[in-house]
């Protein structure tokens, strides 16, 4: 045969370092990508299968199935007092709040066991009264406290009682805790609404504390910043187009 011959010409061609078909045994080819796919494949099939789902290329992708809802607990009073204790025990509460998250459980316990909600309701009523009593809860330290936290962190008056009023605490309790909040502030004589606007604008990193020479270009942004955070336009202003050098101590 020539070695013109095409036939001889592919016959007598050296194999190719990648194998039978240029991506043979090398890893690609035949036992490569096929055996990869199948794996891959099987793989897949496997998860759909412990799913409760369908091979893969079968149906399309199933979302792994929720798991159960836990079983609605049956309300006693030793069972609430315990829940509230643990809830105590991790974080500081009012009264009010607490209140909510037992009546929620009492409901539950209603429609799962068919518990009275109304002998429920008693209960989480005289274990709050005997929490109050005891010092357990305490809803003027808390708003007290939750109010000095977050004017701290340069929360406006308005976020403060946002806040406290989602916790289910009283207006007057609101007033006497920011009140007691700002009571440093006034006897320094600074305005406790324009020092949190300031602790904030640091903490954002915004206005007088940014670093890029954009301010300018960015001062509606920063002004908008303070706004969302529960402060007048007139406070945002100052703040904002102050000088850094220029604020006045914040620790």
């Amino acid at each position: 045969m020539s070695d013109d011959d095409p036939k001889a010409s592919k016959d007598n061609k050296p194999p190719s370092r990648f194998g039978q078909g240029g991506f043979g045994r090398s890893g690609f080819g035949q036992g490569g990508f096929s055996k990869r796919a199948k794996t891959a494949k099987s793989f897949d099939r496997d998860v759909d299968r412990a799913a409760g789902g369908t091979s893969a290329g079968d149906a399309p992708h199933r979302p792994p199935a929720r798991r159960e809802p836990r079983p609605v607990r049956k309300v006693t009073a030793q069972y609430l007092e315990n829940a509230a204790l643990y809830y105590l025990g991790r974080f500081s509460a009012a009264s009010g709040h607490l209140r909510q998250l037992l009546v929620r459980r009492v409901d539950r316990s209603a429609k799962a066991h068919d518990t009275d909600p109304v002998a429920g309701r008693e209960m989480v009523d005289k274990l709050i009264a005997r929490f109050l009593a005891s010092g357990l809860l305490d809803d003027a330290a808390y708003a007290a406290g939750k109010a000095k936290s977050l004017r701290r962190r340069g929360a406006s008056r308005s976020v403060i009682a946002q806040k406290l009023r989602a916790k289910s605490v009283a207006a007057d309790r609101i007033a006497d805790a920011v009140g007691a909040a700002d009571a440093d502030a006034i006897e320094d004589g600074q305005d406790a609404e324009l020092l949190a606007a300031w602790r904030l604008a640091r903490r954002k990193r915004i206005g007088p504390y940014r670093t890029t020479e954009n301010r300018a270009e960015l001062r509606m942004k920063d002004l908008a910043a303070l706004a969302r955070g529960g402060f007048s336009y007139d406070v945002a202003r100052r703040v904002i187009d102050g000088d850094a050098n220029d604020a006045p101590r914040l620790d």
